[in-house]
């Protein structure tokens, strides 16, 4: 027959050169015990010292610890999510925004980025932002917009 337990083992991890985890009793007790087989022993805990049945939250650790110590300590108080802070929560009341309406993309504009790359590429016509849009009349206007057309079919 085995020998009965008389007391709950206190456990720290130990890594060996080989790769392989144990824990072992630090309460001058000779148990070992590899770490994927402590799943489900009964231990004490590492900082309230209360038996507690290991689990894979505690499996992780160097020193077990049983939940509610796990849960209460500050890496888990810094890593729990807070709640997003809202403007109503500030009392502070921002207008609503509208996105801007866009425009017919068919109407060419004189500072338009296919305008000015039209002007890049054939230098002849000359710029409509450095002429006054009065001095020309709608016929040359509507001759640059079919050759611009033209010339994009053809890209």
């Amino acid at each position: 027959m085995a020998k009965k337990e008389k007391h709950y083992h206190l456990l720290k991890r130990h890594l060996y050169r080989n790769g392989e985890a144990v824990y072992f009793c630090v309460l001058n007790c000779s148990f070992k015990v590899n770490v994927k087989l402590a799943l489900g022993k009964v231990v004490l805990c590492n900082s309230c010292y209360t038996p507690f049945e290991m689990n894979e939250k505690s499996i992780r650790l160097a020193k077990p610890k049983c939940n509610p110590c796990i849960e209460t300590s500050p890496k888990a108080l810094k890593t729990k999510k807070e709640k997003p802070i809202s403007t109503e929560d500030l009392g502070i009341k921002l207008p609503d925004i509208q996105a801007p309406k866009i425009k017919n993309m068919n109407v060419i504009e004189e500072n338009s980025l296919k305008t000015r790359m039209h002007l890049l590429r054939n230098p002849q016509l000359s710029p409509a932002s450095t002429q006054d849009s009065d001095s020309r009349n709608e016929a040359e206007n509507e001759a640059d917009i079919e050759t611009i057309n033209d010339k994009e079919e053809l890209l």
